[in-house]
């Protein structure tokens, strides 16, 4: 088949050069190639079908949420080595079935009753089923990483966005079913090939051993529960401009919500290049090298973000005025969301402290705090009356400089546990 192609040629060039340098430019390809699909779908959808697709991703990225903690745990479970891992794959797969089960169940009974369209329905199970295939491969991702095989996890990526490219052609011709295509082949691609090359990635049993499943939990549980935190976080913005506001307006905010995927891209593979070093540094009490790889993370982020910056002021508003300038009106709050983008890159880094030093419970109230603050904000501006697109970037810059400042505070009070001194 020509995706298999395309993945042995890649595959054939990444081999070349396995250096962080490497990796980082991949993630830069993957955001350029992720840049453009975004420009076409701006530029053939209308407003409304950008909502539609919003709201597809939102509905897929619910089931993130309700992982529960499997694939934090797992991942560690895994990252160790443990003699007992190979029982993590069975119970992830075997509690998602269950979840899909429910979930096309209750699908199919809301549209018995009347709740659902047609239409709504064939959204609904398909956002079911490959929200299930995004859970399952960021598991893949996970296992692949904990086995030292961040190329691999590379190779699957850039092919399933090239190939999912491709599938851009059918936007302007199939329009929002064309953008759906492309939405679900990236999830689709990914998981067909990460199982073609590595059959250990497939259950070998269903597993109901529910004391198994609370061994798993209990290395994964907190920081799932600060992780599903923040997602609500994106949940409660999502859903309160398209209920407060409308599906127009949220199809408006695309371009910067897009920009804030593309902008945390490089930060994100730059923690997951740190990330080992520091952990193994951790673990050897050897505290000046993790402090050393601490201040190298804060320089190369912020030098990143100068950089974006600079690149934002120079070449957004002509770019998307000459390609897709139904959504200039949507730089301005680009504009309002950025000083907060780069602060939160800044000071990223001291998340790696308490990941490194396994004191979790201050990551779990920043959380807290990022989303009692956008919650009350957004729905208390909504039932007001007051909520515009402009008021919800301001609390979205505002978010990122509130839940970064938390982690300072949380810092220097943890700093003499963290650092082994008391």
């Amino acid at each position: 088949m020509a995706i298999f192609k395309i993945y042995s040629l890649l595959s054939g060039i990444l081999q070349r050069n396995k250096s962080g340098a490497s990796y980082v430019s991949l993630t830069v390809a993957s955001t350029l190639i992720s840049f453009i699909k975004g420009f076409v779908l701006m530029r053939y959808l209308t407003l409304s079908d950008l909502g539609i697709i919003t709201l597809v991703s939102a509905t897929m990225g619910l089931f993130s949420m309700l992982q529960l903690g499997f694939l934090n745990g797992g991942y560690r479970i895994f990252s160790e080595q443990h003699k007992d891992r190979s029982v993590v794959t069975d119970i992830v797969y075997s509690y998602f079935m269950v979840i899909e089960i429910v979930a096309i169940s209750g699908i199919t009974l809301m549209y018995f009753i009347g709740s659902l369209s047609g239409t709504e329905v064939l959204y609904a199970l398909l956002a079911s089923v490959f929200g299930i295939l995004l859970v399952l491969n960021n598991w893949n991702r996970n296992m692949l990483i904990a086995s030292k095989r961040v190329n691999e996890v590379n190779r699957l990526n850039l092919t399933s966005i090239i190939v999912s490219f491709i599938f851009l052609f059918t936007v302007p011709f199939w329009g929002l079913y064309g953008a759906l295509l492309v939405t679900f082949s990236i999830e689709l691609i990914f998981y067909i090939l990460a199982i073609w090359r590595s059959r250990q990635l497939l259950p070998s049993n269903l597993n109901f051993n529910f004391k198994q499943y609370k061994w798993v939990l209990s290395f994964g549980f907190l920081p799932f529960l600060a992780g599903i935190i923040s997602t609500y976080n994106m949940q409660v913005e999502t859903w309160s401009i398209a209920s407060f506001i409308s599906t127009e307006a949220l199809g408006t905010f695309y371009l910067p919500k897009l920009y804030i995927q593309l902008f945390f891209l490089i930060p994100g593979a730059l923690n997951q290049l740190f990330y080992p070093e520091a952990i193994k540094a951790y673990t050897e009490s050897n505290y000046a090298k993790v402090k050393n790889v601490l201040k190298k993370f804060v320089f190369v982020n912020a030098s990143v973000s100068i950089f974006l910056v600079m690149i934002t002021l120079l070449f957004l508003k002509p770019v998307i005025a000459f390609f897709i300038p139904i959504h200039v009106v949507g730089i301005p709050f680009i504009w309002i969301i950025l000083p907060g983008l780069v602060i939160n890159t800044i000071l990223q880094p001291i998340d790696l402290v308490f990941y490194a030093s396994n004191i979790l419970r201050p990551l779990l109230w920043v959380s807290i705090i990022g989303v009692a603050f956008t919650t009350i904000s957004l729905l208390s501006a909504g039932f007001l009356g007051s909520l515009t697109l402009t008021f919800a970037s301001t609390i979205k810059s505002v978010f990122y400089v509130v839940a970064s400042s938390s982690v300072v505070i949380f810092y220097m009070i943890n700093r003499k546990r963290i650092w082994g001194t008391v």
